[in-house]
């Protein structure tokens, strides 16, 4: 079968148990391989979670990790001075 080149993009918890699901589909429906055509990638906060998964490629990863997430916070609110900063309350962070 023909593919067009394709990228699956996974986003947090869900979205990555949805790749992990399309890419076991495309082995099983391939003789085990995912056709060249088609790449995955798992995006995620929470490296810990990227790092146990099963079925994904390390170079099917990447963290969006930010570290001192208040410090970061307190930066881009000193930095924008907005109205915006009213809907992402210090104590979401």
């Amino acid at each position: 079968m023909n593919y067009k080149n394709s990228i699956y993009v996974g986003v947090g918890g869900s979205g990555i148990k949805t790749i992990q699901k399309v890419k076991q589909a495309f082995k099983d429906s391939n003789n085990g391989v995912v056709p060249p055509q088609i790449k995955f990638l798992c995006l995620d906060t929470d490296a810990d979670s990227l790092d146990s998964l099963e079925n994904i490629d390390l170079e099917e990863k990447l963290s969006l990790a930010v570290e001192d997430p208040a410090g970061r916070y307190e930066f881009e609110m000193n930095k924008h001075q907005s109205d915006m900063f009213k809907y992402y309350p210090r104590t979401n962070v």
